[in-house]
């Protein structure tokens, strides 16, 4: 078992807050509770301000440090009494072998999700639905932030994705805006 698996496993036992530095990414820690891991991903339950925002996926290979100090302590301690802890939904398993894999069982729920390339120079952002993928890379159904689904796919190799993000509180609001009006939702003909 490599250090950072050792590491990853006791922050998920633990059910510790973390927080993740990917320095070659984004100056932006991540902060979260350990989920699962695999070689490749690692599935964290997302805060943010002291709000959780779904589930984040991440590279380990994008993964600089990953640390949990006092302060994600006393940030632990202060959900805990505010009663932020006490109902949180149970997470289904995701495959994390790779990001194939992962994007395989998400397209079958047809959920929209979040998709990035945080890398300064590419910085790509799909919130959508998977539309297919092959070997290399998944295309994307996408809009824009007027909730107008753009009429060709966007497409991100898996070696450029740094970040997926399930069930977020902003991709809940649009998904939460489409069952009110579906006539708005993605029509594929």
């Amino acid at each position: 078992m490599s250090e950072l698996s050792s590491i990853l496993e006791s922050y998920r036992r633990d059910g510790d807050l973390v927080s993740i530095e990917r320095d070659d990414i984004t100056d932006a820690s991540v902060h979260g509770i350990v989920l699962d891991y695999s070689n490749e991903l690692l599935i964290i339950r997302h805060l943010s301000d002291f709000v959780w925002d779904g589930l984040q996926v991440l590279s380990i290979k994008d993964i600089t440090s990953i640390d949990s100090g006092e302060t994600n302590e006393l940030h632990l301690q202060m959900l805990e009494e505010e009663g932020c802890l006490s109902n949180l939904q149970a997470v289904p398993q995701y495959p994390l072998s790779n990001w194939q894999a992962l994007l395989t069982h998400i397209q079958a729920q047809n959920k929209l999700i979040i998709l990035e390339d945080e890398h300064p120079e590419d910085d790509l952002f799909f919130l959508g639905r998977i539309a297919r993928l092959n070997d290399y890379e998944v295309h994307l159904h996408y809009f824009n932030v007027t909730a107008e689904w753009e009429s060709d796919t966007g497409k991100i190799g898996y070696n450029y994705i740094t970040r997926c993000q399930l069930f977020s509180n902003y991709a809940n609001m649009y998904e939460s805006h489409f069952k009110r009006y579906p006539e708005k939702d993605l029509k594929i003909t």
